[in-house]
This record gives C-alpha cells, sequence and structure tokens, in this order.
C-alpha cells in the first residue's frame, strides 16, 4: 500500500488519508486566538460597563452606600463620603459603624433591628454628626440584601442631605402662616378668583359683609351674588383684570338677609400656580353712601334754617348801637341749631377720608374737612369758595355774595357770614384764631378768612 502524499491522498486508489496528529496541531491554536479575543472583547465590554456605573454611581446627587452587618463599609459613592465630611473613600471605610465614630444619632444594632422587621426602612430622618462636630438632618431609606439561605449577606440604601430643604419648608410655612394670619385678620375684604371667573379664597371678611359663610362660595362663580344690573359691569372689569390692568369700581352684592350691599371693589391681576388670577379688595360702602344722601338733605334743611336766620337779620332795620347785641343773638341761636348737625356732619366727613376708623386725624386734615363742610353748604347756594391749608393754619375765600348790595348799605350782612364761619370755628376743636380779613362789600377781591391752629407755631410740621 502507497503512502499517502503530503495532501494526505494514497498513490493507488486516490482516497484520503486519515487525519493525523500533525493536523491537530494545525487546527487546536486557531480556536485558542478565537476564544482569547471573545475572552479579551467581554472584558473590555464588563469594564466599560463597570467604568460607566462607577461614574454614574458617583455622579448621584445623593448619598448611596453598602455596609456589612458587622459594620464594614463595602460601598460609597462621592456624594456620600463628600456628605459626611471624609476626603476619601478609603478614609471612611477605615472606621467600623459599631465604633464610637457612627454618624447616625440612632444606634447601629437599633437600625439592624428595625430594618430586620419588614426587609427595609423608608424615610427615616435622623440627625447624623460629621467628623468636624457638624451635624446635619438627613432622610435615609434602606434595604436588607440575603442569602438564599436567608443569611444577611449586607444592607444598601441612599442617604439624602435635607437640612436645606427643611429650613426653605419651615421658611415657607412660616411665611404662608404669616399671609393666612395677614388674610384671616384684614380688616378689609379680600378674595381671589381664577380665570374662570370662579372664588379660590375668601377672608371671613367678605363673608361679614354680606353675612355669609365664605367657604361656602369656594369653587362657585364670582357673579353668583352680584345684582343683575352690575353683572356686566363687574364681568367687564374682571376682564380688564385678567388683561394687567388695576382697577376699581362700584356694585351691589347680595346679602344673607335678601338686601343688596354696596361695594368697593378694587382688583389687579396676580399670577398663581402658573395661571392667571385676580386679586380683589372689597369694602362694604353701604353707609357709607346712604350717609352721603342723608348728608346733603340735612345740609340742605339746615342751610335753610341759617338762611331764615340771616334773612331775618337782614331784615331788620338795625341801629349801629343794635347790631352788636343782634349779632350776639343771631350767634346763639345759630350754635343751638346748627352745632350738632355740624359735629355729625364733620364725623362722616371724617369717616370719608379714614374708612378704617383707625387713623388719628391730624390738626390739618380736621382744618380741611371744616373747609369742606362749608364749601359744600355755598356750593349748593352757587356760590364759588377757594381755600387752602397748611399744618399750622388756612384760609378760606368767598367769590360771590347773593347780598352784596345789602352789605354795601350795613354791615349786617358782613357779620352774619362772620358769625357762621368764624364763631363755629372753636366746634372744629383745634383751638386758633379765626378772623376776617377782607369783604367783598369793601371792596376787596372776595370775602376772605384767615384760621391759625392753636399751639402750633409757624413753619413746625404736624404730627
Amino acid at each position: 500500500m502507497a503512502a499517502p502524499d503530503e495532501n494526505g491522498i494514497t498513490a493507488d486508489n486516490g482516497k484520503a488519508a486519515p487525519a493525523g496528529p500533525r493536523a491537530e496541531q494545525k487546527a487546536r491554536p486557531a480556536i485558542a486566538d478565537f476564544e482569547k479575543e471573545r475572552l479579551r472583547r467581554e472584558l473590555e465590554a464588563a469594564r466599560s460597563a463597570e467604568s460607566a456605573f462607577r461614574s454614574m454611581f458617583d455622579s448621584l446627587p445623593i448619598g448611596v452606600y453598602r455596609t456589612t452587618p458587622d459594620g464594614k463599609v463595602l460601598l460609597a459613592n462621592a456624594a456620600m463620603v463628600r456628605m459626611l465630611g471624609f476626603r476619601s473613600f478609603q478614609e471612611m471605610a477605615d472606621r467600623n459603624l459599631h465604633g464610637p465614630t457612627y454618624e447616625p444619632d440612632y444606634s447601629r444594632d437599633w437600625f439592624k433591628a428595625e430594618i430586620a422587621k419588614e426587609g427595609e426602612l423608608r424615610g427615616l430622618e435622623a440627625a447624623w454628626t460629621l467628623p468636624d462636630g457638624n451635624r446635619i438632618t438627613v432622610r435615609e431609606n434602606a434595604r436588607v440584601v440575603r442569602a438564599r439561605d436567608g443569611t444577611v449577606l449586607h444592607y444598601e440604601g441612599t442617604v439624602e442631605d435635607i437640612g436645606k430643604a427643611k429650613e426653605y419648608d419651615a421658611l415657607l410655612k412660616a411665611k404662608a402662616d404669616f399671609l393666612e394670619e395677614v388674610v384671616s385678620n384684614a380688616s378689609i375684604g379680600i378674595f381671589v378668583i381664577d380665570e374662570d371667573n370662579r372664588y379660590v379664597l375668601i377672608n371671613p371678611e367678605c363673608g361679614r359683609i354680606v353675612g355669609q359663610v365664605p367657604d361656602d362660595w369656594t369653587g362657585k362663580d364670582a357673579g353668583m351674588n352680584v345684582h343683575p344690573e352690575d353683572q356686566g359691569k363687574a364681568l367687564a372689569h374682571f376682564i380688564q383684570a385678567l388683561s394687567g390692568e388695576q382697577n376699581d369700581f362700584e356694585i351691589r352684592i347680595l346679602a344673607s338677609d335678601g338686601t343688596y350691599k354696596s361695594c368697593r371693589i378694587n382688583i389687579s391681576p396676580m399670577m398663581l400656580g402658573g395661571r392667571a388670577h385676580v386679586l380683589g379688595l372689597v369694602s362694604d360702602v353701604t353707609n357709607l353712601r346712604s350717609a352721603e344722601k342723608e348728608l346733603m338733605q340735612k345740609r340742605s334743611y339746615n342751610l335753610s334754617n341759617v338762611l331764615v336766620l340771616a334773612a331775618t337779620a337782614l331784615a331788620r332795620e338795625l341801629p349801629a348801637e343794635r347790631v352788636e347785641a343782634a349779632m350776639k343773638d343771631l350767634e346763639t341761636q345759630f350754635g343751638k341749631r346748627f352745632e350738632p348737625v355740624f359735629e355729625e356732619d364733620m364725623h362722616v366727613l371724617g369717616s370719608y377720608e379714614n374708612p378704617d376708623g383707625l387713623a388719628k386725624p391730624g390738626r390739618e386734615q380736621v382744618l380741611r374737612r371744616y373747609f369742606r363742610f362749608y364749601s359744600s353748604m355755598l356750593r349748593m347756594m352757587g356760590v364759588r369758595t377757594e381755600s387752602a391749608t397748611s399744618p399750622c393754619e388756612g384760609s378760606f375765600e368767598i367769590h360771590e355774595c347773593r347780598w352784596l348790595e345789602e352789605a354795601k348799605a350795613s354791615a349786617v350782612p358782613c357779620r352774619v357770614c362772620q358769625t357762621i364761619l368764624c364763631g363755629s370755628y372753636k366746634w372744629a376743636g383745634l383751638n386758633g384764631e379765626a378772623k376776617q380779613v377782607s369783604t367783598l362789600a369793601s371792596g376787596g377781591a372776595s370775602c376772605r378768612f384767615v384760621f391759625s391752629i392753636d399751639g402750633c407755631p409757624p413753619g413746625c410740621v404736624d404730627s
């Protein structure tokens, strides 16, 4: 039988010869190289995954750890190391959690006992002491990892420094409590309505104004209790406020007793929760409007009485020696009939300027009220007046006189005005001096009166 050639084929029959040791030696290196490449690639992939995991692990903003039951730290990310004030993980891992440098204000044994009950701890808040002695407030979540036989392998968890968050929450709560206290105890009605024109907040004063419980209005249409004739006006102002325009107006709102209250509303735009809202301030002006009407009626009636007194005095043909006595008599009658009404009207005028009734009016403000009182009376008679005030003094001028011709012939008409203006000045309570310095009858440009405030030297500032 012929020996096979180098290709393993015999010379006599052309059949392949069985592979020998030489062929096996050639095949083995090829397989080994393939396995080595596969292992190399898998190792690189594992290293890449580990690097990515480590990068992600260390970039987490909260602390992550893994510890053993006997107190050894196996793993901690950069945030954990930094949070506890260590310079490196190794420095942190060099001490045992059962030792005296354990950070939390609960014991390690307590931690192990509690986590064993449910297998985890959620939202555990505690104060931890750092190596430098400072303390931080943290929130911890942890779980236990066991082997198949139930043996505890390790504990792992997350730790978040919530000190600043708690301070911020406390500050927000304090601000919210303060605002709630202010709104709840405000002497003016406060409400907030959303862009759908529904109430989202109403303070107790709003309820007091209309005699209803404010909570009953929450979520309801803001126009539900508005007088039908005023609903269009209220809606138009509401739309203007949503567009960014602050405005104020008066409407009538239905009260619990079935009557309508006249209310002054001031509204302005605001943002709440990212949505447009309207903030409103409301005050009850029902009594004010009634007082205005009543005041005008009283003024007309009492002005008639004053004119009757003045006409009576003017009708007299008094000799000069009797003028003084007659004027004193007129002043007495004027004071008796007019002073009570004057005081009441001055009080109402004061409430216009101080609607809350709390502010103590200054001296100049009282003087302005005094001038307003007489200006309104004379305006009803078609007489134009001018006035000016300072902290310590004021002036009042009358530019027309219905009895000018009589005044040129007799001193009585001028004495009537002097009695009314100068004689009543003491009722204002300023205890100063009032005098008439010029008259139309004597050729002056006006009937001019000047008033000083007692105890207030020129140039001083009113307190």
